[in-house]
């Protein structure tokens, strides 16, 4: 019999910018927002403001830090999780640093944000 591996779930926030001037990051109202609904994974959140083009950059670079501090650990697919207008407009650099790596890429939009 096969021993069963356990995985572990990180979630990797994005969004340093004020969603209300003044205001709570969008990063950190979606880490509220995990933790309201029992998310109770590992959150990274990235600070620094980045936009469509760098974003997918810098996640696939923490993603292959995480691997390298971490060599057991079996990383094989990023689920993006984005506003569906945010992630039509960065789609194909979603896609463009993925396949450059060991990742599956699953785009999941969400609409109405």
């Amino acid at each position: 019999m096969q021993e069963r591996q356990s995985w572990r779930c990180f979630v990797i926030l994005t969004g340093d910018v004020a969603y209300e001037p003044g205001g709570e990051t969008l990063s950190a109202l979606m880490a509220e927002y995990l933790h309201r609904w029992g998310y109770a994974g590992e959150i990274i959140r990235e600070i620094g403001q980045m936009g469509t083009f760098a974003e997918p950059r810098r996640v696939i670079e923490i993603v292959a830090e995480l691997r390298r501090v971490n060599p057991d650990l079996q990383l094989d697919h990023i689920a993006v999780v984005s506003s569906d207008w945010q992630l039509r407009a960065g789609n194909v650099f979603w896609r463009e640093e993925t396949r450059r790596t060991f990742l599956h890429y699953i785009p999941l939009p969400i609409t109405g944000t």
